[in-house]
């Protein structure tokens, strides 16, 4: 199997986040065993053991953000802004960013560190991209919209969640869609620092650049219901998983909790917040 044939995963955290990694990996490989991880992280290693196919990235010393990006709001908030850089960072070349060198990938699945697998995702990772830069979930009819963005006939504009996306890295790099991104992370403040950056983007080029996955493969309150999800996204909210009543997340808790007890208390053992 090449590396571009195998499903490649791309997550990203700061440490207060780490205890949270495995339920996502682990769940993701009870239907996809064979999917590659890639954690861009803090540290070269984190502070529990990992399967042997994920691998983490440090990403502590990068410099594609300095202190004076618009969007920098603490210390480690290029753990988010470096999601528009994934085709820079899978060119298989060493950029002299401050990042190892990482493997040549036409195309990454990301993956919130909030969400839950509940099937496969091969469907998803086989999709047809054409000429789109993206495949996201469309929340554009959603409560949760940071802008309320309307064209001029007052409709709104589409918008999409990118907890869960496919990244099409050789369209993004043959038109320079990451050197464009990180250009207006480090120049314009906004709300949603991975989705906004996106969205701009597809502005920008036209709104076909985004391939549109149903809320099956990203079913959150943003996204509207899927009867049979294959990811369950708790898009921030607090207590999705720990009610063991509600019809879709206290069984996923309750079914993954095991991979998070002893990942948790390693890290409070080794001095993290989480």
């Amino acid at each position: 199997m090449s590396v571009n044939e195998q499903m490649q995963v791309v997550m990203s955290g700061s440490r207060n986040l780490y205890p949270w990694f495995p339920y996502v990996y682990m769940s993701l490989f009870e239907y996809n065993p064979d999917a590659k991880v890639w954690i861009f992280a803090e540290d070269e290693a984190l502070p529990y053991e990992v399967p042997e196919n994920v691998e983490v990235v440090d990403i502590s010393g990068q410099r594609i953000f300095g202190e004076d990006c618009a969007n920098i709001k603490t210390p480690y908030t290029y753990m988010s802004l470096i999601r528009s850089a994934w085709p820079i960072l899978f060119n298989g070349k060493d950029n002299g960013n401050g990042i190892r060198k990482l493997p040549k990938l036409d195309r990454v699945l990301q993956l919130d560190c909030d969400l839950i697998v509940n099937d496969t995702l091969r469907p998803l990772w086989d999709i047809d991209m054409g000429e789109a830069y993206f495949a996201m979930a469309d929340e554009t009819g959603a409560m949760y919209h940071p802008f309320g963005r309307k064209d001029a006939d007052g409709k709104r504009k589409p918008y999409y969640n990118c907890a869960v996306a496919v990244f099409e890295l050789e369209n993004m790099r043959r038109d320079g869609i990451a050197e464009e991104e990180i250009d207006f992370l480090n120049r314009e403040k906004i709300m949603c620092i991975d989705q906004d950056a996106h969205m701009w983007t597809l502005e920008k080029h036209g709104y076909d650049r985004c391939m549109v996955i149903g809320p099956r493969y990203n079913e959150c309150f943003a996204t509207t219901y899927s009867v049979r999800p294959a990811v369950v996204h708790a898009c921030g909210v607090k207590g999705w998983y720990e009610n063991l009543d509600e019809q879709f997340r206290g069984k996923y808790w309750k079914k993954y909790e095991k991979y998070v007890k002893e990942p948790y208390r390693k890290c409070r053992l080794a001095g993290i917040k989480c």
